[in-house]
């Protein structure tokens, strides 16, 4: 029987995905759900075709608002198919069981070799501080649409740095452990025309460090993902865009570099194969974790400002 891999939707993330599963020898096929018209891979166009198409595999990779309806006729149609639902899960909280079928976020800068390097030689280590800082000018990001019709823009299609730019709360909480707040802010402080918060900064703590610091923006020209720990011992000065670590003794520094991956694609790559395989489990976002990242979200989505 054909291995065949589908991917629910066609933007730019959806492109990416297809892509990658084309490149990947334990599929045979991909096909794209699409409304698009011309596309170089067989296509479908609505969700009841995928019942006679019978996927292994599924990536969904639609906009946002999209994620519950699709995910619930997968969950209601299918039994014991792996899917993997881009991030953010949804753009509001809905009462949603996975039961029958492996549902995972597309959390994938956990396989980023940078994230895991921190987490294993942090394993044992008491941290202080950590200062996460990710910005992004917008209106560069998807080269396919303009800015102001994405769903970034839009709050009630789940727009927004907190929902948008999660992956550095997850990260956080997968290395260091639930984030406690202690204060945060969250505005629109651009002139960007859009109805969603473009800058968001939190003071937390969690279980493995004393302070962390989370810093989001759509607003910064220059593509950035940084992560700054201090420990007792050491500090580690992470450039996550290009692969590139500084640990910083008291009297000497070390520089750690890894292959160059500023789209990521490798860490897409790993995440399917983990899911696919069946390997690396720890480092995948199942359904129920990534639901409790959804949640802190949505709560800090909702809170007021904490100054």
């Amino acid at each position: 029987m054909s291995k065949i891999a589908l991917v629910i939707g066609y933007g730019s993330i959806g492109k990416k995905h297809a892509k990658i599963l084309k490149s990947l020898k334990e599929v045979d096929e991909v096909v794209v759900l699409t409304s698009q018209q011309k596309i170089p891979y067989r296509k479908i166009s609505s969700l009841n075709e995928i019942k006679r198409l019978n996927p292994f595999y599924i990536t969904i990779a639609s906009p946002t608002d999209k994620h519950y309806k699709q995910l619930k006729f997968l969950e209601e149609n299918f039994s014991k198919k792996k899917i993997l639902v881009e991030k953010p899960l949804f753009e509001k909280i809905y009462n949603l069981k996975i039961k029958k079928n492996k549902v995972y976020i597309g959390y994938n800068l956990r396989f980023n070799p940078l994230i895991i390097f921190i987490k294993k030689i942090l394993k044992k280590i008491n941290v202080i501080f950590v200062s996460v800082y990710c910005g992004y000018y917008l209106p560069h990001w998807r080269k396919n649409i303009p800015y102001t019709e994405s769903y970034s823009a839009s709050r009630i299609k789940g727009g927004g740095v907190i929902l948008d730019l999660s992956h550095e709360i997850d990260y956080i909480t997968h290395i260091f452990g639930k984030i406690k707040i202690i204060n945060f802010i969250k505005k629109k402080i651009s002139n960007l025309d859009i109805l969603s918060e473009d800058f968001f900064f939190l003071n937390g703590t969690t279980k493995k460090s004393k302070i962390v610091q989370i810093s989001l923006n759509y607003i910064s020209k220059k593509k950035m993902r940084d992560i700054k720990i201090e420990t007792n011992k050491f500090g580690l000065y992470g450039d996550i865009v290009n692969n590139k670590l500084k640990i910083v003794y008291k009297n000497k520094t070390k520089v750690k570099k890894w292959k160059n991956d500023k789209n990521f694609s490798e860490t897409y790559k790993k995440q399917h194969l983990a899911i696919i395989k069946d390997k690396n489990k720890e480092l995948l976002c199942n359904f129920n974790e990534g639901f409790r990242i959804f949640k802190f979200l949505n709560k800090l989505r909702h809170l007021k400002n904490q100054n």
